[in-house]
């Protein structure tokens, strides 16, 4: 868990530099940010955690 919250974090200090440079996030970010919380949820899921949902922004 521990490493996919580090990859989470990794990934989301990213998009940040990138839509500070950009003025938006690119589709490789939000690619692995949808697999990351996707990866997320399943061990939520199983010790009886739930997300809140959100929305893509795009």
């Amino acid at each position: 868990m521990a490493d996919l919250l580090e990859r989470l974090v990794d990934t989301t200090t990213a998009c940040a530099v990138h839509l500070d440079d950009t003025g938006r996030i690119g589709p490789e970010h939000t690619e692995r940010l949808t697999a990351l919380l996707g990866e997320l949820a399943g061990p939520g899921e199983r010790v009886g955690l739930r997300l809140p949902r959100t929305r893509r922004v795009g």
